[in-house]
């Protein structure tokens, strides 16, 4: 039997609020029994079946069970149980017809060849419009290049992709290369991009121990790929709690076998990671996430799990493309011989550290002046920072100065918006009001309370 195991992330399944039919105890108890059995026979820590399917039985008599659930509900309802009980965020439990029919598929092997579109919690992973997560590339003053990507996508989708990315960043001296807030995706992508700063030859990177079905996959860098390596530079990874799943294991691979210095955060325990998950149908258009391999480091013969992966120089994740971009700076100046270069370099350096200086004095002003209520706005100053909240929303932002009395709405991590700006109006000195401006139109003015 064919299947995909998706080295999985912390799944971004949003929760909305669903007004849809109320479930029968009868349809409930159903799914949590076909769950109960994908779990026992795929389970990869089998010695833990026993307690998950006796804790799942024990949940059909509870109140919380017995509640009222529509699909979405109960959905959400099973995930934060299972959660609960094996401690394991590759765990979930989900209502969605495309995701049922893929199960399926992918239990009875797909009948043409390819590879069913994989899509999490409304993120298509083989989305060509999203350019398969990879969100930002460039090269940075000093000749430092800097790839964003977001999510991973599936290897047959995204090779072409990072093989351009690697091809626009070749004639740079050193590479940030950023996953914060990456929440993982599909494993196979990741031995690919990983190929790229190894040499030619074949080596084992880690393997996956499918205990439940008693077998191992090996996985290797790659001998082709589609552009040239980049080899003998200097590579900075960014982290954060964020991290999780399929890129966690690319900065714990890269930085076990000293291929990048990481900077940042913890990812955090295994909670998010070191499993690969697979989706099973169970009933009804309800699918079941389950983990069902545990990677094992080549080098290390263990993973993260225990204890998530810990970064090389830790600085908060606000400022860890800051730190890295200067510490690779730093370390040219020593490695540079070209005099136009050094001077690039030095300028470059100089620029960042007066942005610091700008950011740090900015940051220690006292911004209290600007709380208060807005007619449907109110901002509030807590702790040293300006929040934001819509009286129609309960979502509180937090707001930074952009320049002046313009502020910019900082989203919450791996979320993107066309999010406005916001601008204080005065009056002989005074704050009287807030505009909202987007795109660089101003929608509203709100008047300030007294």
């Amino acid at each position: 039997m064919k299947r995909i195991s998706v080295l999985s992330m912390v799944l971004l399944i949003n929760s909305f609020l669903c007004f849809g039919q109320v479930m029968e105890l009868k349809q409930k108890k159903q799914i949590v029994r076909e769950l109960s059995k994908v779990i026992q026979k795929n389970y990869v820590l089998q010695d833990s079946v026993s307690l998950i399917a006796k804790g799942l039985k024990e949940i059909e008599k509870s109140k919380g069970f017995k509640e009222g659930h529509t699909p979405s509900q109960f959905s959400t309802y099973l995930t934060t149980v299972l959660r609960s009980i094996t401690k394991d965020a590759h765990f979930a439990v989900l209502q969605d017809a495309d995701m049922f029919r893929m199960a399926l598929a992918l239990q009875q092997g797909p009948s043409d060849g390819n590879t069913p579109s994989m899509s999490f919690g409304g993120r298509n992973l083989n989305d060509h419009r999203k350019n398969f997560f990879f969100t930002k590339l460039e090269v940075l003053n000093g000749n430092v290049g800097y790839l964003k990507i977001e999510q991973i996508p599936s290897l047959e989708s995204g090779k072409p992709t990072v093989d351009a990315a690697m091809a626009f960043l070749q004639n740079t001296d050193a590479l940030i290369i950023d996953l914060r807030s990456n929440p993982g995706g599909v494993g196979g992508f990741i031995p690919y991009l990983m190929s790229y700063f190894f040499p030619e030859e074949k080596e084992l990177l880690y393997s996956r121990e499918y205990m439940a079905w008693d077998s191992i996959s090996h996985h290797h860098t790659h001998e082709s790929l589609g552009s040239k390596r980049y080899l003998g530079k200097p590579v900075h990874l960014l982290i954060n709690r964020y991290t999780g799943s399929a890129a966690t294991n690319m900065a714990y691979t890269m930085k076990s076998f000293d291929k990048a210095t990481l900077v940042g955060q913890n990812t955090g325990a295994g909670y998010r990671g070191a499993h690969s998950a697979s989706i099973y149908p169970l009933a009804d258009d309800f699918v079941g996430l389950v983990p069902i391999g545990r990677v094992v480091n080549a080098k290390t013969k263990t993973n993260w799990r225990a204890n998530g992966v810990d970064p090389d120089i830790e600085t908060p994740a606000e400022d860890a493309l800051n730190v890295a971009y200067e510490n690779l700076l730093q370390s040219l100046l020593g490695s540079i011989d070209d005099t136009k270069a050094l001077d690039e370099i030095k300028k470059a350096i100089e620029e960042l550290e007066s942005d610091s200086n700008k950011e740090e004095n900015m940051a220690s002003v006292d911004l209290s002046e600007y709380a208060g209520s807005y007619e449907g706005t109110t901002i509030t100053w807590e702790n040293g920072k300006l929040f934001t909240k819509r009286s129609t929303t309960p979502i509180k932002l937090e707001i930074v100065r952009k320049e002046g009395e313009l502020f910019k709405i900082i989203l919450p991590p791996n979320t993107r918006g066309n999010v406005p700006d916001l601008r204080f109006d005065r009056l002989n000195g005074v704050i009287v009001s807030l505009t909202t401006i987007r795109n660089g139109q101003e929608e509203r003015t709100e008047k300030r309370e007294r």
